[in-house]
């Protein structure tokens, strides 16, 4: 069973441009792309589409796609570890069951701007308190990694890149 803690990366860049750890670095940032993918096929709708008529499918297809993407982009922003929520990140699973909870509230708020507006509130309100993943004290998750790289004053975590 020793074989468990093995990983076995193949690239074909070379060592002085990355070093090990960095390609295991690049394989998690892989990884949570991959992630989005599947999120985007399974909870958006996007892996079956009924229909017959081609127009109709592509309408739709492109439809649940724009969702989509609108939904990353605006939950993007949280999704970036700041001081206070370093470790933390926002599962975009959670956000979504979120939204779901929330659509025939907002589909009747939105006539009235106010409603609407306080409806949002409401559901960001529900998601910074309901929508992140755990927080991790052993295995940093990617961003917290991404944010030491890219800022020197974050706080110290192990991403296996030393």
């Amino acid at each position: 069973m020793d074989f468990l803690n093995w990983a076995v990366y193949l690239t074909n860049v070379p060592p002085s441009m990355l070093s090990g750890a960095q390609v295991i670095l690049f394989y998690r940032i892989r990884w949570q792309i991959e992630l989005i993918f599947k999120f985007w096929k399974s909870y958006c709708g996007l892996k079956t589409i009924p229909g017959v008529r081609k127009e109709r499918i592509l309408t739709e297809f492109y439809t649940k796609l724009l969702i989509a993407v609108l939904c990353n982009f605006l939950i993007a922003p949280l999704r970036v570890p700041e001081e206070e929520w370093f470790n933390h990140e926002i599962s975009i699973f959670k956000v979504q069951k979120i939204c779901s909870s929330f659509s025939k509230k907002m589909l009747l708020a939105i006539p009235s701007l106010e409603s609407l507006l306080l409806l949002l509130d409401d559901l960001l309100e529900q998601i910074l308190f309901f929508g992140f993943k755990q927080k991790r004290c052993t295995n940093p998750n990617i961003l917290a990694c991404i944010a030491q790289l890219s800022t020197p004053l974050s706080p110290a975590i192990d991403c296996g890149l030393a």
